[in-house]
């Protein structure tokens, strides 16, 4: 019993340093994606979206935080995260009132990228969210979202 018993305070130890790392890495990862807009923001303040690919490992709730500092900067933003273990492309969008009014709508933008990853996608007029199984078309895919939002 007492055997045991060290073997699962080993596992529980191991088990805590491996989820503090992994918590480590996301929040180093969230904070270089929100510098990253930051950045693009400040030195292309005339941009109409900033539509990139973030070093997440295809972690949604990462690109929703970049998603809600975008709405809070008022750009429209399209970002996109590969989990490569997985065999998958989270991405997640956001239109500003401005580009509604232009006629712009999440869910189409949305639509684009997925007729070139595959996978799903779905949300509002003026947020969508998907995941995509073709990770060899990301390039496409940042490209087509591009050419969505300045074709308005």
């Amino acid at each position: 019993m007492l055997r045991k018993a060290e073997l699962k305070d080993k596992c529980a130890a191991i088990r805590k340093a491996l989820d503090k790392q992994t918590k480590e890495k996301e929040a180093a990862a969230n904070k270089k994606a929100l510098e990253d807009f930051a950045t693009f923001v400040k030195e292309n303040p005339e941009a109409v979206a900033y539509v990139a690919l973030v070093e997440a490992d295809g972690n949604a709730k990462l690109l929703q935080a970049v998603a809600a500092a975008a709405k809070k900067a008022d750009k429209a933003i399209y970002v996109f995260s590969k989990d490569e273990e997985a065999g998958k492309v989270a991405h997640v969008n956001y239109v500003t009132p401005a580009l509604k009014a232009k006629g712009a709508d999440a869910r189409k933008w949305a639509e684009k990228v997925t007729d070139l990853i595959s996978g799903k996608a779905g949300g509002k007029e003026d947020s969508a969210q998907g995941v995509g199984t073709e990770l060899s078309k990301v390039e496409e895919a940042l490209a087509a979202a591009r050419e969505y939002i300045q074709g308005l």
